[in-house]
């Protein structure tokens, strides 16, 4: 804690981000999230030290508007019937094989996992994201977009980089004040999540 109250996530965990809002798209094909690069909150001279100390374990967060690519990988997990020990290896098998992200046998679990790639080599829908959508209580999986490419933005803007490691925080920045992406919403919630139909009372 400090004197303002409870620490949010993101100053105990730097990597994870500073979401303040998540509201759904009106066609509800999306849920939009609205984080803050909280490097930029305490910026102030770089003469001080603690200042200093505070910008650099903020660092991490610069990871969260970077996109990777990925590709969606099924991996065994068979049980041993002597020990209960498991093996796990990665299968090439179609992803469309499995309904969902994890299936039980008798003998294996079977889960759906995802791996980085190449451009080339990626899914469709991996080809330029960062987070794990997660729908409850399917736990139906689908990959974040970002609203625009960061990169992209400040190559048009001539900047060195995206990014500085101390300086100023970026403050002349602006396009990295916040971190804009969305979840695609799986087609069978669309209906539910634009008419609200998901909502209850608490």
């Amino acid at each position: 804690d400090n004197d303002e109250g409870p620490s949010p996530p993101s100053e105990l965990d730097p990597f994870l981000p500073w979401i303040h809002d998540v509201f759904p798209t009106a066609d509800g094909r999306f849920i939009q999230f609205v984080a803050q690069n909280r490097k930029r909150c305490r910026t102030g001279s770089v003469k001080r030290r603690n200042e200093t100390d505070i910008m650099m374990k903020m660092q991490p967060q610069v990871a969260n508007f970077q996109h990777v690519s990925v590709r969606r990988v099924k991996v065994l997990n068979n049980r041993s019937n002597n020990n209960n020990a498991t093996t796990t290896s990665e299968t090439d098998a179609p992803i469309q094989d499995l309904p969902y992200n994890r299936t039980n046998t008798l003998d294996a679990t079977v889960e759906h996992r995802y791996r980085l790639s190449t451009y080339a080599d990626a899914d469709p829908d991996g080809l330029a994201t960062r987070f794990i959508c997660r729908f409850q209580p399917s736990g139906i999986e689908t990959l974040s977009v970002f609203n625009f490419d960061y990169d992209w933005i400040a190559f048009r803007k001539q900047y060195r980089g995206t990014f500085e490691e101390l300086g100023d925080g970026g403050i002349k920045s602006l396009h990295t004040s916040q971190l804009v992406f969305k979840c695609p919403v799986p087609d069978e919630l669309h209906h539910v999540i634009a008419t609200g139909a998901h909502v209850q009372d608490a």
